[in-house]
């Protein structure tokens, strides 16, 4: 009997994709770096901070207990990059998280995924939304690309901690219900003084987050068996969240942003130029793989 053939990942969004979930479900939403803003904008002549105004999230990742920390992310509800025809509108400069999917989140699971899941629990609990990770193996070089833009996504985070956020990336508590509705209470006093009439998108997307989070006292009770810890709920709790932490440093981002001096700049763009190189490597794998007819 001959041995079986493996079959490798590719992404083929035409066939192998219900409606591209992975880029219309909130809860694999991207966590971004630096130079993945700079290279959006590179392609759509849009300042970073303008991208972050317009187009962008946080995402929300354990610290100590009781904490979160603030990464930058996208709105993913869908991409907001996504075309009607459901393909990628910025597929040459795509976030790295999207670009190494889903070898990289095999490689740096706990880095990469925030609150939303990995491709592990992707395979086990959502595979009816991601056929693309159906009976899937990764090849050695997808593994080994996984790998290294992981740590070429760590060094940038060192990176960033000096020169982007100055050393003082923000962390928050949300060990309570009282923490989660004063941070609620703070960004609604924040928004309307930045739209006083309330007709802003980010004011629309707090006045629907706002039954979600005064619902807090009741989902804990069901969700953490009458605790009130706020580390396991519901995705569309902690969306709501990830949207109240938005509103509370929208300008305090925008201003790092704006405020990226030019050595810096130069120092993300080194991390572009090794990412080119690896993403660059798995293209040519992934060829040499659809000659041999062991990919999808």
């Amino acid at each position: 009997m001959p041995p079986s053939i493996p079959t490798y990942f590719r992404c083929d969004p035409s066939t192998l994709c219900d409606n591209v979930a992975c880029c219309t479900r909130p809860e694999s939403e991207p966590r971004l770096l630096v130079s993945d803003y700079l290279r959006l904008s590179e392609l759509t002549g849009e300042a970073p901070e303008h991208i972050w105004r317009t187009k962008g999230n946080v995402l929300l990742t354990a610290a100590e207990e009781g904490f979160v920390v603030v990464n930058l992310g996208l709105r993913h509800d869908p991409c907001v990059y996504l075309t009607p025809e459901g393909r990628c509108g910025v597929y040459e400069k795509r976030p790295t998280t999207c670009a190494g999917f889903p070898f990289l989140d095999n490689a740096a699971e706990p880095f990469l995924t925030g609150t939303g899941p990995t491709s592990k629990n992707v395979r086990k609990n959502v595979s009816h939304a991601y056929r693309c990770l159906h009976s899937i193996q990764f090849s050695a070089a997808q593994t080994r690309a996984g790998q290294e833009l992981y740590s070429l996504m760590m060094e940038e985070e060192e990176a960033m901690l000096r020169t982007f956020w100055k050393g003082e990336q923000p962390i928050i508590p949300c060990s309570t219900v009282d923490d989660v509705l004063g941070l609620y209470l703070t960004a609604h006093r924040v928004q309307a003084h930045r739209d006083p009439k309330g007709v802003d998108e980010l004011s629309n997307r707090l006045h629907t987050a706002r039954p979600i989070i005064q619902q807090a006292p009741s989902t804990i009770q069901e969700q953490m068996g009458g605790t009130q810890q706020v580390q396991q709920l519901t995705f569309s709790y902690i969306n709501a969240f990830e949207v109240v932490v938005y509103a509370l440093y929208q300008d305090d981002i925008a201003e790092h942003f704006a405020h990226l001096d030019r050595n810096a700049r130069i120092d993300f763009q080194r991390f572009d130029k090794e990412r080119k190189k690896i993403l660059r490597r798995l293209e040519e794998d992934q060829k040499q793989l659809a000659r041999l007819r062991i990919i999808r």
